[in-house]
């Protein structure tokens, strides 16, 4: 990784004895764009400080990083500011860092991320989506593998069986609320039926479209 430049040796000395707030009001003199470009600068600051501050070599930097570790060096509130990263990494800011600076040994994975979340969510960990979950650019991509998820852990005899169950309105809004997929629904198919977010959800090679014509006539018979 390239040695940092002057510049930002100079934004993390002005970080370091004024704090974020004295270095918001200079920020127009450091090109403070967010995006991937800074926050490759904010990656090889925070590897910087922990050379040179704490004496850290990069198999150091790789076991002890962590939140504490940008406190003691005065950067994290400067990081919870600037430092910009998926939705699904909303929790792991440390992770994507390390992802930034050693990307071999860090991989990031969009749909692994992703599920890594909905578990969470469906197992209590988590109460509450990372802001923005299903609004975002991918938003509506991960509404669709939340979606995968859900119709895994709740088990179906068949494919047809799946088009069927939500034919039933009741059955449908229950099973959105079961299992915590209200908000992926409202943003991303409010005005479409359940059936619909289901079957866009569906792999390719069981997604079927004469079952989803046959049971998305039921519904509007019924309405």
């Amino acid at each position: 990784m390239q040695d940092l430049s002057a510049e930002d040796k100079q934004l993390y000395d002005i970080l370091y004895t004024t704090g974020v707030n004295k270095f918001i009001s200079k920020k127009a003199n450091y090109n403070m764009q967010k995006g991937d470009l800074f926050n490759l600068r904010i990656a090889r600051i925070i590897r910087y400080a922990c050379t040179y501050y704490l004496g850290w070599n990069d198999a150091k930097i790789k076991l002890n990083l962590n939140e504490d570790t940008l406190k003691t060096l005065k950067l994290y509130d400067f990081v919870n500011t600037y430092f910009q990263v998926p939705s699904e990494l909303a929790f792991y800011r440390i992770y994507w860092v390390l992802h930034i600076l050693y990307p071999k040994e860090y991989k990031y994975d969009f749909r692994t991320a992703t599920l890594l979340v909905y578990e969470k969510i469906l197992d209590g960990e988590l109460t509450k989506y990372p802001k923005n979950f299903f609004l975002e650019a991918n938003g509506r991509l991960r509404a669709l593998i939340c979606m995968q998820m859900a119709l895994q852990r709740h088990g179906f005899s068949s494919i047809e069986n799946i088009y069927k169950k939500f034919s039933n309105e009741e059955f449908a809004n229950r099973f959105i609320k079961d299992y915590h997929l209200e908000k992926a629904y409202f943003y991303n198919y409010q005005y479409f039926d359940v059936m619909t977010y289901v079957h866009e959800a569906l792999p390719s090679h069981q997604r079927d479209e004469e079952l989803y014509e046959k049971y998305s006539k039921e519904i509007k018979d019924e309405i």
